[in-house]
């Protein structure tokens, strides 16, 4: 792609094109816009290209269970729910986008599926479970709680046909500072339904409870990242967060601990541009609005970016998308109408605010909370508010 190497000086600027959301329509535009009823509401998903028609989740809507969904469209936007969520023993509230095996979509619930698993006295503890694009459904593994793990938020990756993810609590007794039992894990699962621990986070210099984002992989190893702990004088945040490695057996090395200042804190979901990882940060940098870095796999991290939380956006979400040697990402906050932007970070490291939301007065969405995904030189994704319905849409962007 071209980024420069990590540890170079990097001249970053900053560009805002527009001032006000729909005056930068030429390149957004909405794909679907849900209702909050059948189809769905709340996306925070990414989508999922799978044939010739996306694929997302809805946290909420779907019927009387208001559960949630998984939803399919065209890419000339004609969409509906493949599935509505029950709650028990199915699974309730999936947050996480979906992966395709063999044609089946593959993903989790946060809540539902095991109904003796209550860990915060609310919920259950969450499922994975396999879709076909028809609509067929079953739970491949319902979370008991224990030294599996719990809720998981974030989307599944494969690896030979088995799925690697994260929950973002379970697998202990710790980081009851966060209202939850357990720091979190990371695991391996089959598709016929067999999981195995890989790492079970204690909370220290290691980190604690695991983000949104799905893990990358690069060569034989795993990389993600913590939200909390790591660095104990980071206060802030119980910790500002870690990113990590960890091999298929299981074996866990901590690249980089966030300290909370111009560095960022709680860093999102990774992405790997030949051997450098970018990502970004939720909090921290500039106040509390997030950065962009790049790091090393020999944990050096550079900066690249602090979001002003004012017209470049704040707080940017898990997932940014490479499209023709440039990455695309979101933030869920800031910029001109105060429902996010679009922003590109360049080969030479410039970071550009090019698109603002605007909500639902303008119909474009507001609040995404996933990345953007490239399909064939499109960008795609979700808003978790907006639309005529104020629940969420699937947008396209071309830069």
């Amino acid at each position: 792609m071209g980024f420069k190497v990590p540890g170079l000086a990097i001249a970053v600027t900053v560009i805002i094109v527009g001032s006000m959301g729909r005056a930068q329509a030429t390149s957004e535009s909405v794909l679907y816009t849900f209702s909050g009823g059948a189809d769905g509401g709340y996306p925070e998903a990414p989508v999922i290209l799978l044939g010739k028609k996306l694929y997302t989740t809805t946290s909420g809507g779907g019927g009387a269970s208001g559960a949630g969904t998984v939803f399919e469209t065209t890419l000339s936007g004609a969409g509906h729910a493949i599935y509505a969520f029950k709650g028990a023993p199915d699974g309730a509230s999936p947050l996480s986008g979906l992966t395709a095996i063999h044609g089946v979509l593959y993903g989790t619930t946060y809540d539902g599926g095991n109904q003796s698993c209550q860990l915060d006295g609310v919920s259950d503890c969450g499922t994975v479970f396999a879709v076909t694009p028809k609509g067929k459904e079953q739970v491949v593994y319902a979370f008991k709680g224990g030294s599996d793990g719990a809720n998981p938020d974030a989307s599944l990756i494969q690896s030979a046909g088995t799925l690697f993810g994260t929950t973002s609590s379970g697998a202990g007794t710790g980081c009851g500072g966060f209202g939850v039992v357990g720091c979190g894990a990371v695991f391996s699962l089959t598709t016929s339904g067999s999981e195995s621990l890989l790492y079970a986070f204690q909370g220290g210099t290691d980190g604690g409870l695991p983000g949104p984002g799905a893990l990358v992989k690069i060569g034989g190893n795993f990389y993600g990242t913590t939200i909390a702990f790591g660095n104990k004088k980071c206060t802030a945040h119980l910790g500002c967060g870690t990113v990590y490695s960890i091999s298929p057996s299981g074996s866990l090395n901590t690249l980089y601990t966030f300290t909370g200042g111009t560095d960022g804190a709680s860093p999102n979901e990774l992405v790997a541009v030949g051997s450098t990882l970018f990502g970004t940060t939720i909090y921290g940098g500039n106040g509390s609005n997030g950065t962009v870095f790049e790091l090393s796999l020999a944990g050096k991290e550079t900066v690249l970016y602090r979001f002003s939380g004012q017209a470049d956006g704040s707080n940017p979400n898990p997932g940014m998308a490479n499209l023709n040697g440039t990455l695309y990402g979101t933030t869920a906050n800031g910029g001109a109408n105060g429902c996010g932007t679009v922003f590109s970070v360049s080969s030479s490291g410039t970071v550009a605010a090019i698109y603002s939301f605007g909500g639902q007065a303008n119909g474009d969405g507001c609040n995404p909370r996933s990345g953007l995904v490239n399909v064939n030189g499109t960008l795609y994704g979700t808003t978790s508010y907006g639309g005529a319905s104020d629940v969420g849409t699937i947008y396209k962007f071309v830069p």
